[in-house]
């Protein structure tokens, strides 16, 4: 458990392997603004050292609780309560250019997602090149449940990871109703690369520190005697999303949030659909501004590298910090906990095409995500150093 002298992110070498730790086990490793800035940091002094051969980033508290539950957006909610809009816009900035980061880096990263990896812990797993998932990982990206939308890349990777995901409205469904995902079933889906027992983390440092070739079939060979196939009944749609795929293909492909709602409460009329019932549930009581600009960043993201996926969404996540529903979703959500926020509006149908619109439209000028980690780390490191004595 982190004590409060104990950094946010730990560092550690274990010869050519370097293990980073998200370290804040009480928030089921939330990523923070501290937490981004020295997360970016570490990966980019370990890409430029040589002895670094390869990368496990892993989060900290008991074997399968944590990897990452997301952005702390408690914090962003409290910063912007409090006027501080521009630390609320800073927190994004860094965390969209760790993303885009981490997906360009030249060193192997394997992200181990064992337990909980939500939303701002996709953004640091999913974009990189390894992704393990074990029998404890949760994966979802819940955004529109507090006014907000999916992103750290998911108009991308949600698109994109897998032809699967290419071929199919999987990716529309898991951002629209926060759908949760077993380690199977990612693997199934391509978000995660490999699966493997919670426990054998310890043999896959000493594996990889024992290598010789740390090219991607080197590490790949490594895996490949550690990993395994995880197995899931593809005929129960209580248990793989594989058997929901015609359903989900069905309804998720109509061409707005309106259409697929009414789309899932026919199906959900057929005889072994229940699980329909649940997810109309839950989209039912997300911000139906969420769910309408979701729904067009999703379809967008279709035609999009990752860089231009993160700077459209940063246009989304600015103008969702400028309107209520973020605020309170967080409050009805994560704060009062009375799960029953008042959305502003409250109806798909008062959510009109111009105002979706707005919110992927340019940002004023000097407003705009640019990728510059370098520039941010020296202001950063300016900023912090200690002022000359005259």
């Amino acid at each position: 458990m982190a004590s409060a002298a104990e950094p946010e992110v730990l560092e550690e070498a274990f010869g050519p392997v370097r293990v980073v730790t998200l370290n804040r086990p009480k928030a089921l490793n939330a990523l923070n603004t501290p937490m981004m800035k020295q997360l970016a940091r570490t990966l980019r002094n370990w890409e430029a050292r040589p002895h670094a051969r390869v990368i496990i980033l892993k989060g900290a508290g008991p074997p399968g609780r944590a990897y990452c539950a997301g952005g702390d957006v408690r914090a962003v909610y409290e910063m912007g309560k409090a006027g501080r809009h521009e630390e609320c816009k800073q927190f994004f900035r860094w965390e969209y250019n760790v993303n885009n980061f981490l997906a360009e880096m030249q060193k192997p990263v394997i992200a181990w997602m064992d337990g909980v990896t939500m939303g701002g812990g996709c953004g640091v797993s999913i974009n990189g090149p390894i992704r393990i998932a074990t029998e404890n990982t949760v994966c979802a990206m819940p955004e529109c449940a507090i006014g907000l939308h999916p992103d750290v890349g998911a108009s991308w990777f949600l698109n994109h990871r897998s032809p699967l995901l290419r071929d199919s409205s999987i990716g529309m469904y898991l951002a629209l109703t926060g759908a949760r995902l077993d380690g199977a079933n990612m693997v199934a889906l391509g978000l995660a690369t490999h699966w493997m027992p919670s426990e054998r983390l310890p043999l896959l440092i000493e594996r990889l520190g024992a290598l010789r070739d740390f090219s991607r079939d080197g590490i790949e060979s490594v895996l490949y005697e550690i990993t395994e196939r995880p197995t899931v009944d593809q005929a129960d749609p209580n248990v793989s999303i594989l058997a929901r795929r015609k359903v989900i293909d069905e309804c998720f492909a109509n061409y707005s949030v309106e259409h697929i709602i009414g789309a899932l409460r026919k199906a959900a009329r057929e005889p072994g659909n229940k699980w329909v019932e649940d997810i109309l549930a839950s989209m039912q009581k997300a911000s139906p501004t969420s769910l309408k600009i979701t729904h067009r960043s999703i379809e967008r993201g279709r035609s999009l590298t990752l860089s231009k996926a993160l700077k459209t969404e940063f246009r989304l996540t600015y103008r969702c910090l400028e309107k209520p529903d973020f605020y309170e979703g967080v409050r009805a959500m994560l704060v009062d906990k009375d799960m029953k926020p008042k959305w502003q509006p409250k109806a798909l149908t008062e959510v009109k095409a111009g105002e979706v619109a707005w919110y992927a439209s340019p940002l004023p000028e000097g407003e705009e995500l640019e990728f510059e980690l370098e520039k941010m780390l020296a202001e950063a490191a300016a900023k912090n150093a200690p002022t000359a004595k005259l």
